[in-house]
């Protein structure tokens, strides 16, 4: 697994292990609790008829504060991690996963447009989508809940614990796909799965990424709030090899610690007979449930939000 360390203040520690990332967790969650029971506070009192004490009303000003400087350099302190290259061009896409646990934000992302994970400057042209499959390698998942700072969604969605395809995006023009693999948690194994294309989709294609709930993208013209949105119905293709065969799958080394890419040949590819639920499932309260694959192609569709 290739880290990369990013706008690390002056100071700041990063984050290399669970017990550290666990301790900078539990201070932030612990702040969000806080401001949370003080507003619960408040409601009841105004329910009762009566007017909360002023101080509260500084004490949450102060909080808010704390908890945003501490909320920003918990981000600053934890990884990037190489997920892809980019076939094309050799842009190396990098991404903050949450490889320290499944309480991670990143793991609770109700909706996805496939690229809002990547920063920016990570983006090349060809970016399409960044997919992924996740592994829990036989383990109860029971380091799985929603933190406060998911403010809805307490539920893991993944489409798979072994790495997949989706035909229907893989036969776009000019459509290639990258798979890789790092470990979470020391004992879970995510698999990214990245699209790319030298002529990138018309805007009706689109693909959601690590079995988001839903696609939602804001930024393709229109009148103003107008999005563009789908569901995850896309059949997914568990048979690697032979995409690997026709040139439209490629990996990154697992065995050099740079990871450089590889284009074949399919004798080589390490992730033809990888174990696990080949079905999408969820995880709730550390429980997995198991879900139908998809069956058929989704649509997006055009819609006005208010």
């Amino acid at each position: 697994m290739k880290l990369w360390f990013s706008g690390l203040r002056p100071g700041e520690e990063p984050i290399t292990s669970i017990a550290e990332y666990m301790q900078a967790r539990h201070q932030l969650d612990a702040l969000i609790e806080q401001i949370h029971q003080i507003q619960m506070a408040n409601v009841r009192l105004r329910d009762m008829g009566k007017e909360p004490d002023p101080r509260s009303f500084e004490e949450l000003e102060h909080l808010f504060s704390e908890t945003n400087q501490i909320r920003y350099a918990f981000i600053r302190r934890q990884p990037l991690v190489l997920v892809s290259r980019c076939p094309y061009c050799e842009t190396s896409v990098w991404i903050k996963v949450g490889i320290f646990g499944l309480m991670d934000d990143f793991w609770y992302f109700d909706y996805s447009d496939g690229r809002n994970e990547v920063p920016e400057r990570f983006q090349c042209p060809h970016l399409f989508c960044v997919d992924g499959a996740l592994n829990l390698n036989g383990h109860q998942p029971t380091d799985a809940y929603a933190p406060p700072t998911v403010a809805i969604n307490t539920t893991i969605r993944m489409a798979a614990q072994v790495p997949f395809l989706k035909p229907r995006v893989l036969h776009l023009p000019t459509m290639v796909a990258v798979v890789h693999s790092f470990p979470v948690a020391e004992k879970y194994t995510a698999y990214p799965i990245v699209y790319f294309a030298e002529q990138m989709p018309p805007q009706a294609e689109y693909c959601i990424g690590w079995a988001r709930h839903e696609y939602v993208d804001h930024y393709r013209g229109g009148p103003p709030g107008a999005a563009v949105t789908g569901r995850r119905t896309d059949a997914q293709d568990y048979q690697l090899s032979k995409w690997v065969e026709w040139g439209k799958l490629f990996w990154l080394d697992p065995e050099d610690k740079e990871h450089p890419l590889v284009r074949g040949p399919v004798a080589a590819f390490p992730y033809g007979n990888v174990s696990g639920r080949r079905n999408p499932y969820t995880i709730k309260d550390g429980r997995v449930h198991n879900l139908p694959n998809p069956t058929k192609d989704g649509e997006p569709k055009e819609r006005i939000e208010w």
